[in-house]
């Protein structure tokens, strides 16, 4: 026997993975008990400010739970872009990265760095539908955090939550409102 045999086949797609006891959820409400906002997911505390980023320009747009595709579109799009400048940042200076983000790599960026292995570009679109088979990116995986530390308000839509940066930002705001809120 290669393992121990509850890990041969779980008993539902929900037990498939690195935790077939399905431990995680009670060791990660029992952390956050002692430490609250605690994640344990990741080490890459930028997608937290990204995703609240993303609700505060929904609320902007006047976006609404009719405009969750187009929600969906905008996060998984700039989640892309936040992982290529993340890997671009780890190849041109790997120690300083290091030490600010760690060792383990964001999520989603096996899918991009092979997209731009030998490439000075990325099909955008392609990539915001490949990197993830789940609709929402990863917004599934911070929302809870997000919520705990007052970036967002859960909603179909998040909306930005009471620690949200309601302001533009600044010298960004231009590029923002252009072509590039269509194609971040």
């Amino acid at each position: 026997m290669a393992g121990a045999a509850w890990s041969a086949k779980a008993d539902s797609p929900e037990d498939t993975g690195r935790q077939p006891l399905a431990v995680e959820a009670v060791t990660a409400a029992h952390a956050s008990e002692l430490v609250p906002a605690v994640i344990t997911t990741t080490p890459h505390a930028r997608y937290l400010s990204l995703h609240a980023r993303m609700a505060v320009e929904a609320s902007r747009r006047g976006w609404s739970s009719d405009d969750l595709p187009a929600f969906r579109q905008l996060l998984r799009r700039c989640e892309v872009i936040l992982a290529a400048v993340s890997l671009r940042h780890d190849a041109v200076d790997r120690e300083v990265h290091q030490r600010r983000t760690g060792k383990r790599r964001p999520h989603g960026v096996n899918t991009i760095a092979q997209a731009l292995d030998g490439s000075e570009s990325i099909d955008l679109d392609e990539l915001s539908r490949a990197y993830s088979v789940v609709a929402n990116g990863f917004y599934g995986t911070y929302g809870g955090i997000e919520t705990a530390l007052g970036l967002i308000t859960p909603e179909v839509l998040p909306a930005p939550g009471p620690a949200a940066e309601l302001k533009p930002w600044g010298r960004w705001t231009k590029p923002l409102n252009s072509r590039w809120a269509v194609t971040c």
